[in-house]
């Protein structure tokens, strides 16, 4: 059986010596083996305390998130989220509001996102937020899709060059109005 609880946000809580700093999204995975740290921003295991903390430091450490999350801008909506493109780690700071109508474009900081939002409200701790991990999971997955999968351009339609005999005027009509 896994039991999912939330990592303390203490500093002095990091494993094995190594700092890490505090972040809310951060959680453990209890095993029969032992526990698995988890980030919950980009859904993948960290490592096992004690084990990988080298690993785990360099993670956490490297992450611009619990940054986001304690400006006081952070708000009720916001959804950060960690994706893994070009070999490195991409932090996006994603709304529960608008992460749907640019998916492939997320803002990287709160100056774009969270500045004169008509639906900002002040974010409480995460345990607190109805269906939170949930949702997280489907913006990241509906983002993660959108900016790996190819662009569907339209095709654009192929009209002749004008032909040069024709007078300048019908050259700058069938340019204009090419399609009527």
């Amino acid at each position: 059986m896994i039991v999912t609880r939330p990592r303390s946000a203490a500093p002095d809580d990091a494993p094995s010596g190594e700092q890490l700093q505090p972040c809310e999204l951060r959680r453990e995975v209890h095993d029969a083996e032992s526990v698995l740290l988890v980030c919950g921003a980009s859904g993948t295991a960290l490592g096992r305390p004690g084990r990988d903390d080298a690993t785990i430091a360099a993670a956490c450490n490297a992450c611009p998130i619990p940054e986001a999350l304690r400006d006081r801008r952070a708000c009720l909506h916001l959804r950060p989220i960690r994706l893994h493109e070009a070999d490195k780690w991409q932090a996006f700071l994603s709304c529960r509001w608008f992460y749907n109508l640019r998916p492939e474009w997320q803002p990287r900081s709160l100056d774009t996102l969270c500045t004169g939002c008509p639906y900002w409200f002040p974010r409480p701790p995460v345990e607190s937020i109805p269906r939170y991990w949930d949702e997280t999971e489907h913006i990241r997955r509906v983002v993660s899709r959108a900016r790996t999968q190819k662009r569907d351009v339209p095709e654009q339609r192929q009209t002749p060059p004008p032909s040069r005999s024709a007078g300048f005027w019908q050259r700058l009509r069938e340019a204009l109005l090419g399609w009527i």
